[in-house]
């Protein structure tokens, strides 16, 4: 349901079964993120795996300061 264009339109990227985290950057140019997903929570020594980057080009869709 949650990929549901009908649901969520405007959602590109979804993954509810993974656990991690994303780094943001944000500067005039552009807004970029970087998804990484590990593969076990209950570890420090879990293998990490970077999955998916989105960047927005500011001069495209006008991030304002």
């Amino acid at each position: 349901m949650l990929h549901d264009k009908d649901v969520n339109p405007h959602l590109v990227f979804a993954d509810i079964k993974s656990h991690g985290y994303f780094i943001a950057t944000i500067n005039k140019k552009r807004f970029q993120t970087n998804y990484y997903f590990v593969d076990n929570l209950l570890t420090r020594e879990a293998n990490e795996q970077k999955t998916a980057t989105f960047t927005i080009d500011a001069t495209t869709f006008g991030i304002s300061w």
